[in-house]
């Protein structure tokens, strides 16, 4: 199937441009809370906890994330975005405290964790089968375009403007996207709505835990669903201070944290076009690899003049994520429809907490060494993780032949 296909569905395409802006917005405004937090503290170690306070909120990921099986998950999508919209206004208010702009980073990702699970869960109803593994590599690898776009554009309004106007920009996609779901996306009733009471979120999140941890080959697929991510995005969540150190300013911290998502673009539209299995045996050699360039990336921080080997070699990094959409689609037709939204959310969570502890354990390490230096580190780590597993897996698939081995 082409890209070009997907579009034909009015549906699909709906989802597509709303799911467009509010990132555009989300990452755009990103940036502009970071550099608010380091203009106002000059602190290494309070940028990165207020880029890994984003991910805190999915501890609660799986009892939130059976929202998206009990409610209507479209009107899930429209209450989400209509409240974030108002959330992000806060922040624009002038001298603004600390303590309330993390609080408004804490519950903004808290509303996250059900809209990505709906979401994700949409994106599954509306494409079945094989459609789903090519629109799912479509929009991730938009997603990461929009990253790139909000992160390197958003180095420029910022500069050129200021913090408060890009987080103006971040509530009027939200508004945005909530009309065009509203409008695009079917109802769809859930099974529990017409033969069953639904469950309680505290059994829901049991129920989709057990299915993790009881079905052969899952564990090692959300173990890997963290690693990666958890590695490359260090350079991105220590952007500001690590362009203060290469000598560059705003600009350069947005190319920075731009840099992975255009490898990600790349990746994840080579990754679309391949045969499934093929993405299955590349997983572990490009989680290794996401390790390396890691290292590189730092080891080319501390050597190099200039900034450029840096940015080359964190794109290379961002290309490796591409075997995340091989393991999405695995979960996606190993979890029945009226447990996708739990398990899917589940996912997001490992992803997402995985992000913040590096981020924040690598703020910490940054507070006494060169940011090049805790890349470092984290690449070798990385590596060592992947390897380690790798070695498990294949031993454990010795034993019980027949199941896929990567």
């Amino acid at each position: 199937m082409r890209y070009r296909a997907l579009f034909r569905d009015s549906e699909f395409s709906g989802m597509y441009v709303a799911d467009v802006l509010t990132m555009t917005g989300t990452y755009l405004s990103r940036l502009a809370v970071a550099v608010l937090v380091y203009d106002r503290t000059s602190s290494v170690g309070l940028t990165a906890l207020t880029f890994a306070i984003s991910y805190a909120p999915y501890v609660f990921a799986p009892i939130l994330s059976t929202l998206a099986d009990r409610l209507p998950r479209k009107h899930l999508l429209v209450l989400s975005d209509v409240s974030r919209a108002l959330l992000v206004l806060l922040m624009v208010i002038p001298g603004v405290q600390l303590w309330l702009l993390w609080s408004v980073l804490f519950t903004l990702e808290l509303i996250q964790i059900p809209f990505g699970a709906a979401r994700l869960a949409t994106l599954a109803d509306i494409l079945e089968g094989d459609r789903f593994a090519v629109g799912n590599a479509l929009v991730a690898s938009t997603r990461q375009a929009l990253q790139v776009a909000g992160f390197a554009i958003g180095g420029a309004v910022v500069a050129a403007t200021s913090p408060r106007a890009a987080l103006l920009i971040d509530s009027f996609t939200y508004s945005v996207s909530a009309v065009i779901i509203l409008i695009f996306v079917r109802h769809r009733p859930l099974t529990w709505t017409v033969e069953s009471p639904p469950p309680s979120m505290f059994r829901g999140a049991l129920a989709g835990i057990r299915f993790v941890t009881r079905t052969p080959g899952m564990k090692r697929l959300f173990v890997l669903l963290g690693i990666g991510p958890a590695i490359i995005v260090i350079a991105e969540g220590l952007a500001v201070p690590f362009s203060d150190q290469l000598g560059g300013g705003t600009r350069l911290a947005g190319i920075i944290m731009a840099a992975a998502p255009v490898g990600n673009v790349i990746g994840y539209s080579i990754a679309g076009r391949l045969p499934v299995a093929l993405q299955q045996r590349m997983v572990f050699g490009l989680a290794a690899a996401g390790g390396a360039t890691v290292a590189l990336a730092g080891l080319a921080g501390i050597v190099a003049e200039s900034p450029i080997p840096v940015i080359v070699v964190l794109v290379v990094s961002g290309a490796t994520l591409a075997y995340l959409n091989a393991i999405q689609v695995q979960i996606a037709n190993a979890v029945p429809r009226e447990t996708r939204g739990r398990v899917f959310g589940l996912g997001n969570a490992v992803m997402q907490l995985a992000q913040g502890g590096a981020v924040a354990l690598a703020g910490l390490l940054a507070e006494s060494s060169r940011i090049g230096t805790v890349l470092i580190v984290s690449g070798v780590i990385g590596i060592a993780l992947v390897l380690a597993l790798a070695a498990v897996s294949r031993w454990r698939d010795a034993r019980q032949p027949g199941r896929v081995t990567y």
